[in-house]
């Protein structure tokens, strides 16, 4: 059975421009941690949206879609932070510095929205919004967010591709998701995150390597 698809239902329970927020990477073992921040043209016909849960399709059908989920945006931008600012300031205060970079990067192209519909049970948003709907799942049921997951989610896959090219291990694109330590995969060391614990059991942090290497696993974005 088909899931459902997902509306403006909570958008249009919140006041003036809504936007939907999500984030990519915040449990990745290196790389940066990246926030979109979708506003879905209210032109565009509730039929036609095609934004879906990034989580629910294939890496093609992402890449399929994703210019006509961004033609029907009215704006929508990207903010991250890089692994030594998830290192330096702590993961929640790197979202929150993500966020703040996508929010001021879509007011520079002209759009401010007044609400956010955010996924997950975390307020990161604040003060760039009045009003905040937190919503778990939220991707699944809100077109806004459906369209940040995706919105965020290729470029994220992309940059973590560039990463395993720039190895020597024949390795050109991620094939699992954040969670998967058992797939080895090549990146540089300096783009490890030393603030993942997993990363310290399995290396101790002295021992990481300081240049290109070779390593047993490391988690890209699903």
């Amino acid at each position: 059975m088909a899931r459902p698809a997902p509306t403006r239902e909570i958008e249009q329970s919140l006041p003036g421009v809504v936007c939907g927020v999500d984030e990519v990477g915040k449990g990745s073992w290196a790389g940066p941690l990246v926030v979109c921040v979708a506003v879905i043209d209210p032109a565009v016909p509730l039929d036609q949206l095609v934004a879906r849960d990034s989580k629910t399709l294939s890496e093609p059908k992402r890449e399929a879609l994703f210019s006509t989920i961004a033609a029907q945006c009215a704006g929508w931008a990207l903010g991250s932070a890089s692994n030594a600012e998830c290192d330096a300031l702590g993961m929640n205060a790197a979202q929150r510095l993500a966020a703040q970079r996508a929010f001021e990067s879509l007011a520079a192209n002209g759009v401010r929205p007044e609400s956010a519909v955010v996924d997950g049970r975390w307020h990161f948003v604040s003060p760039h919004v009045q009003h905040v709907r937190l919503q778990v799942k939220a991707d699944a049921v809100s077109a806004s967010v459906a369209a940040a997951s995706v919105l965020a989610k290729v470029p994220a896959i992309d940059k973590c591709a560039s990463l395993l090219r720039s190895m020597p291990i024949g390795h050109s694109r991620p094939t699992r998701g954040i969670r998967a330590p058992s797939i080895a995969l090549g990146c540089a060391s300096t783009a490890y995150r030393r603030c993942i614990a997993r990363v310290g059991r399995l290396w101790p942090i002295s021992a990481l390597p300081q240049g290109p290497s070779r390593v047993a696993a490391l988690a890209v974005p699903r």
